[in-house]
């Protein structure tokens, strides 16, 4: 599929793990499936609920680019037009690096780097509709709670589809995108960077994809990495 090479599974503890160290031993552009993962990551340690059959927990092995950051924007702009196109869902983007609909979690989005220097870009969709865990019922959300006809292999293939375009698109083309659909800007939130933790205001979107926040005392800061917690006013 779109000179793709595509290997399924049928439990790993997470696709990015296995593809980082095992990314020698695979071509560019191979892509990794589960049916489940028994230890799903997302960003700064976080777990990702995976550990059922119902959601698409994939990873792609990238050779030659440089920047997971980058990449980060174009595979969330890769996956909104994906989900739009094969469901009818106009979702929204919460930076950096997740997917929302209806004010939950739809998807998240892992790149980073392999010991050999390749890029790995996980992505984790919840598909079918199914019953979440206590701790996540009410952050998380499927797109079998909005759509019928839906599947894993549908998905997959609607991903790989726009995966080349939103590689190979002019980068300031992307960020417009990505600007546009990342429902935080104008939120107040809870920053999370380092031993920092602060509220501010998200005031705009700069250069690469980063944001600019000003805190309660007026001082303004870009963020290039860390975490946002939505604070709903």
């Amino acid at each position: 599929m779109n000179g793709f090479i595509i290997k399924k599974y049928e439990k790993l503890a997470s696709t990015n793990t296995f593809l980082k160290e095992n990314a020698q031993s695979f071509s560019d552009r191979t892509v990794i499936t589960a049916d489940v993962q028994t230890g799903g990551r997302g960003r700064l340690g976080k777990t990702f609920h995976s550990e059922d059959v119902g959601g698409l927990y994939m990873s792609v092995l990238l050779r030659g680019y440089d920047s997971p950051q980058e990449l980060t924007v174009r595979v969330a702009v890769c996956v909104h037009r994906a989900i739009k196109k094969a469901f009818g869902l106009d979702c929204g983007i919460k930076w950096v690096n997740d997917i929302y609909y209806g004010g939950r979690k739809l998807c998240g989005i892992l790149c980073e780097r392999s010991g050999s220097g390749d890029i790995i870009c996980g992505i984790g969709v919840n598909v079918m509709k199914r019953d979440f865990p206590d701790e996540i019922k009410d952050i998380a959300c499927a797109i079998g709670e909005f759509c019928e006809d839906v599947s894993r292999e549908k998905m997959l293939e609607a991903i790989l589809s726009e995966f080349d375009n939103a590689l190979r698109e002019d980068f300031a083309s992307i960020l417009s995108y990505y600007k546009s659909k990342c429902f935080v800007i104008g939120m107040t939130v809870r920053v999370l960077v380092g031993t920092e933790d602060y509220e501010a205001q998200v005031i705009d979107m700069v250069e690469e994809g980063n944001l600019l926040v000003r805190k309660n005392d007026g001082s303004f800061a870009i963020l290039n990495s860390g975490e946002i917690v939505l604070k709903i006013r």
